[in-house]
C-alpha cells in the first residue's frame, strides 16, 4: 500500500504543499498521521481526489504511475479503440496499463473504459482467430493483459467501507470467462459496493449460498459463453431463492437472451453494457442508504467519483 506525503501529491498536480495541507484540514482529503504527527495520502485517496477535483496528474511518477504516451491523451473513441488494439496485440502490457490509467486518472468512469476501447479491441482481437494462425495465441495474451490490467486498477480504487452493501457474483456452471466478471466488480467496486468475484465457472448453488451467507443485496451472473439448455431454469430457481433474502439480482454479457428476458421476475434484472450496470448500481445503493440511513456513509466517499463520471 503505497502513501504520499502532501509534498509528493502537490508535486504531482503541480499545486503547492501549503495548499493540500489545508485542504487535508478542511477534510476534502483524508489521511492517516505517521507516529511522528506527519499527514500520509493513501494512493487510492490521492487518485479519488484528483478526480473528484479535476485535476491534471503532471508527474505520474510521483505517484508511481507510468505515464502514457501522449496517443492516448489525444485520440477520440475510434482511435483508443485501435491504440488499444495495437497495444494489446503486439504484447505491450506496460503501456497498456499506463493508457487504461491516463483514462481514469482524467475523470472517465471504469464502465466507460470497459465499453470503449477495452471491449472494441478485445472484440476485434477475438476474431483473429478466423485468419491468422497466431489468432488464438494473440487473443489469450491480450486476455492476460486485460485481466493483469482490471486487477491492478482495483488497487486504485478505496475499498469500500465495512457497513456497505454486499455485491457477489461470477460466470455460472459451463461458463469459463474470466473477464466479464473481472469487470463487472471494478464497476461496483468504483460504485462503493463490497464486491467478492467468485469467478468463472461457478455453480448456481454456491452463487445462492454465498450471497445468503454475506447477505448480499445484489448478485450479478456473467453470461459470456453459450448458454446450456437448463439456464434459464437455474436462473429462474436462483432469483426466486434470493427473494426470499432481498437480494437483487442482474444478469448481462454477450449471451443475454429472450429466454431471460422473459423470465419477468421482480428481482431480476438484465444490463447490456458496464454503463447500464453502473446506473442501476447506483440506483440500489440509493434504495439502500434510504432504508438504512445508518449506513448512509458507507458509499459517500465513493459519491464524488461517481458524479464525476
Amino acid at each position: 500500500m503505497k502513501y504520499l506525503s502532501p509534498k509528493q501529491l502537490g508535486q504531482a498536480i503541480g499545486v503547492s504543499e501549503s495548499s493540500l495541507k489545508r485542504w487535508i484540514d478542511d477534510g476534502l482529503i483524508d489521511v492517516i498521521r505517521t507516529t511522528g504527527g506527519h499527514r500520509r495520502v493513501e494512493l487510492a485517496e490521492a487518485i479519488r481526489f484528483v478526480r473528484l477535483r479535476g485535476y491534471t496528474v503532471k508527474d505520474p511518477s510521483v505517484l508511481g504511475l507510468t505515464a502514457a504516451d501522449d496517443e492516448t491523451g489525444r485520440a477520440g473513441n475510434t482511435q483508443l479503440s485501435e491504440h488499444f488494439y495495437d497495444l494489446l496485440t503486439n504484447g505491450r502490457d506496460k503501456e497498456f496499463v499506463a493508457a487504461v490509467t491516463r483514462l481514469y486518472l482524467d475523470g472517465h468512469a471504469i464502465s466507460e473504459i470497459i465499453d470503449g476501447p477495452i471491449r472494441e479491441s478485445m472484440n476485434q482481437i477475438g476474431e483473429l482467430w478466423h485468419g491468422n494462425p497466431d489468432g488464438v495465441g494473440i487473443e489469450h495474451r491480450a486476455t492476460d493483459i486485460c485481466i493483469r490490467t482490471l486487477g491492478y486498477m482495483h488497487s486504485l480504487i478505496r475499498p469500500a467501507a465495512p457497513n456497505a452493501p454486499v455485491a457477489i457474483g461470477g460466470a455460472p456452471a459451463g461458463d469459463m470467462h474470466l473477464i466479464s466478471s473481472l469487470c463487472v466488480s471494478l464497476v461496483l467496486a468504483e460504485q462503493g459496493w463490497r464486491e467478492m468475484n467468485l469467478g468463472a465457472n461457478t455453480p448456481w448453488d454456491q452463487l445462492f449460498s454465498v450471497a445468503k451467507q454475506e447477505q448480499a443485496s445484489l448478485v450479478w451472473v456473467s453470461m459470456t459463453a453459450e448458454p446450456n439448455a437448463d439456464y434459464a431454469k437455474k436462473l429462474h430457481e436462483l432469483a426466486d431463492e434470493l427473494a426470499a433474502e432481498s437480494c437483487q439480482i442482474i444478469v448481462g454479457g454477450r449471451q443475454l437472451n429472450d429466454a431471460i428476458l422473459r423470465l419477468g421476475l421482480d428481482n431480476l434484472h438484465t444490463a447490456r453494457s458496464m454503463a447500464e450496470l453502473q446506473s442501476f448500481s447506483k440506483g440500489l445503493l440509493a434504495a439502500q442508504k434510504a432504508m438504512h440511513p445508518a449506513n448512509a456513509s458507507a458509499t459517500s466517499s465513493h459519491s464524488g467519483t461517481e458524479q464525476q463520471a
